[in-house]
């Protein structure tokens, strides 16, 4: 184990955040169809454009954090997520929340592509397989409990933003995270 043990818990936090938000809004589906008019067909890529989005963000931020750092990655990825998750939210169009869903989804996958690369700097050799399979369960977190929070407030009738303001908080607290506790590992 290296010096930065103490923070195994981050990846698994880290990537949980964002795999949460990929399928939050199909709990809320019918009050996004009910307030852009919509059809279920447009409805549909909601979730899958934010999920498209971490087919191309690998492509950025893996080869980026191995020649800038990790720790850059991440701060400047969760703050431009957090942002395009306030848009989700204020979004007055189809255009609008599909553009942001996407550029969310591009954004979020810094953890998932990035997270292994973190955990090897943690972790030694001899324990990283026991770290990652652990790790591995994380992106499995997310999108199961996605449903069940965004469902849950459909039904007690509060607004469908208040989903996006809920992927807004929780993306802010793991940025405060990721700013105040997370050294570069890149060593």
């Amino acid at each position: 184990m290296r010096m930065y043990a103490h923070l195994a818990i981050f990846p698994h936090f880290n990537a949980s955040c964002r795999t949460f938000a990929s399928s939050a809004p199909s709990g809320v589906e019918r009050e996004l169809i009910r307030y852009f008019t919509f059809s279920q067909e447009v409805a549909i890529p909601t979730i899958s454009l934010f999920v498209a989005g971490y087919c191309i963000g690998p492509l950025l931020w893996g080869p980026l954090s191995e020649v800038i750092g990790r720790r850059k990655v991440f701060i400047a990825t969760f703050t431009f997520y957090t942002g395009f998750q306030v848009g989700c939210a204020l979004s007055r169009n189809t255009a609008s929340i599909l553009i942001f869903r996407l550029l969310g989804g591009i954004f979020a996958a810094a953890p998932l592509s990035n997270s292994g690369a973190l955990m090897s700097d943690i972790w030694d050799a001899g324990t990283r397989g026991e770290a990652l399979a652990y790790f591995a369960l994380a992106p499995f977190a997310g999108p199961t409990l996605g449903p069940l929070v965004s469902g849950f407030m459909a039904v007690s009738g509060v607004d469908w933003r208040w989903v996006f303001w809920l992927l807004a908080i929780f993306a802010g607290v793991c940025l405060v995270l990721v700013v105040f506790t997370l050294p570069e590992t890149l060593l």
